[in-house]
């Protein structure tokens, strides 16, 4: 009790601080207040909330613009958001038995062939979602650390990273049919579906037996709207703010940050994925040229940063109805560009793809990126508050294409040595790029999607049923949430995306290509 009076007291401090505008004691307070939450060896667990809400960051004086919620009990929402579930595994099963063309053998035999899973890129998967566990659980992190976590970039990153490895895995597959296109969408949305629905499912029934540990224990305060938009995909198309009690802070009731807020990223890429097939078409048809391809590719750029530019009030979280960061057409442009710079390296002259994979590249590629993040959380500029873009979008791009470049010469040295040639016999990799392409990073990648999508409602759970102190903060908090990610994927994912796709695929069909699983987070 004393230490839920003390978060209320400074809280209060804070608001009232807003109201007469003394912003050095609204600051001390909300330090105060995070001091406590760091500090406290003892944290209580049903008070784990989301990092955007501890900080408090940007508590706005006065009621911003919302949208009536609807007029529908919580439990009566769970009955919609059930029928949504149904909904869309039903278009999906028309999708892929309506768009069903029996293939001749040698069709079905050439799209088995898949491309080598890019290494480097899987590598990167658990280290970038490790920092985003700690975006939205930093208790007990160092100070030094806990400066430099700032949400946004990585999932810009894996936004570009999705579209590069589309692309990379469809190369010399042929244009798609109008068929073609509605089966290839359903088979890419298959997969998510049974952790993006887990994690509904329990975030759900968490609020029904819990209550809402962020909203004092009331989940009517919640936006039920959100429950509906969800299973839908709609909460990334629409992440508006919607009207909640009056006693709720203005920051609460967004549709994107409810009903496992952190699945905003997987229905934003649903939306990408369904943009594919036509993009796939038009840049195998319009744009043969490398100049043509870099001239597309900062158009898509400059349109990205254009609405971070203007940088608009009513878009940013807190201060208007709606929320820019999950706008999923903004992170459709994301993923276009890394679609784009997939798309450039086939059209990169011999001598030009030696130079960019050679050794070293990739590694200053990298350190170059994190410095540049670095630099741009430590001196807060401003265009990082409201959309999320970095302006990285290009090196992002970069980035991937230096990694497929390494890793091709890599595997062109291997091919020399079995055939006996004159080869160096030495890893044309760098340090760095063999570090991140480790096994251990390789073999946590694919449970990397069960880990993001869970790791927020597991770790309330964890809160709820008391756990230990040192599993909610810093250093079991993310050992404990790995666990529990790889635990579910080997028990529930792998198996539930398989049945699935038996279920609602033809028997007949030709199997999907066994893409990288860098595709999702």
């Amino acid at each position: 009790m004393k230490q839920i009076s003390l978060r209320l007291l400074t809280l209060a401090a804070a608001t009232a601080a807003l109201k007469q505008g003394d912003e050095a004691l609204a600051s001390s307070s909300a330090l105060l207040q995070e001091q406590v939450l760091r500090s406290d060896a003892s944290v209580d667990g049903a008070l784990i909330r989301h990092s955007e809400f501890v900080k408090f960051e940007q508590v706005p004086a006065t009621q911003i613009a919302c949208i009536p919620d609807l007029p529908l009990s919580f439990r009566q929402t769970g009955v919609l958001l059930f029928l949504g579930m149904g909904l869309v595994f039903s278009i999906l099963a028309l999708m892929l038995r309506g768009c069903f063309i029996p293939a001749p053998a040698t069709e079905c035999a050439a799209q088995r062939q898949s491309r080598r899973q890019l290494e480097v890129l899987n590598g990167m998967r658990p280290l970038l979602l490790t920092y985003v566990f700690f975006v939205h659980f930093p208790e007990g992190l160092p100070s030094l650390a806990f400066q430099l976590v700032h949400p946004g970039w990585p999932m810009q990153f894996f936004f570009v990273l999705s579209g590069f490895v589309r692309r990379y895995s469809m190369e010399g597959k042929g244009q798609f049919s109008l068929r073609s296109s509605l089966r290839w969408i359903a088979l890419r949305t298959l997969p998510l579906l049974p952790m993006y629905y887990l994690g509904i499912t329990l975030d759900y029934f968490r609020l029904v037996y819990f209550g809402d540990d962020v909203n004092g224990g009331d989940n009517s305060s919640y936006p039920h709207a959100a429950w509906v938009m969800s299973p839908l995909f709609l909460q990334s198309l629409f992440p508006v703010h919607f009207c909640g009690k009056p006693t709720d802070q203005p920051i609460w009731n967004y549709a994107h940050f409810m009903a496992n807020g952190v699945g905003w990223f997987t229905a934003s890429l649903v939306w990408a994925n369904c943009c594919f097939p036509a993009l796939y078409n038009l840049l195998d048809r319009r744009v043969r040229s490398l100049h043509e391809t870099v001239a597309v590719l900062a158009v898509l750029v400059g349109c990205r940063a254009a609405v971070e530019c203007l940088h608009p009030e009513w878009g940013m979280w807190g201060n208007g109805i709606i929320h820019l960061y999950a706008f999923a057409p903004l992170r459709i442009l994301e993923y276009a560009s890394g679609v784009l710079a997939s798309h450039a390296v086939e059209q990169l002259s011999p001598k030009a793809r030696h130079a960019l994979g050679a050794p070293g590249v990739f590694d200053f590629t990298l350190v170059f990126s994190m410095t540049s993040v670095i630099y741009i959380i430590l001196h807060h500029l401003r265009w990082i508050e409201c959309t999320g873009d970095f302006f990285l979008v290009p090196l992002w791009c970069f980035f991937c294409i230096t990694a497929q470049l390494g890793q091709e010469q890599q595997e062109e040295e291997e091919k020399c040595e079995q055939k006996g040639r004159g080869c160096s016999g030495q890893s044309v990799l760098g340090g760095l790029q063999r570090l991140v392409s480790c096994w251990f990073l390789k073999e946590l990648a694919p449970c990397g999607f069960a880990f993001y999508m869970i790791h927020q409602v597991g770790m309330r759970l964890l809160g709820h049923f008391h756990a230990p102190a040192f599993l909610l903060t810093f250093g079991g908090n993310f050992i404990g949430a790995w666990l529990m990610g790889v635990t579910v994927h080997h028990a529930y994912e792998k198996h539930a995306s398989r049945t699935l796709q038996s279920l609602l695929s033809p028997p007949r069909a030709c199997t999907a290509n066994k893409e990288a699983p860098t595709g999702s987070v």
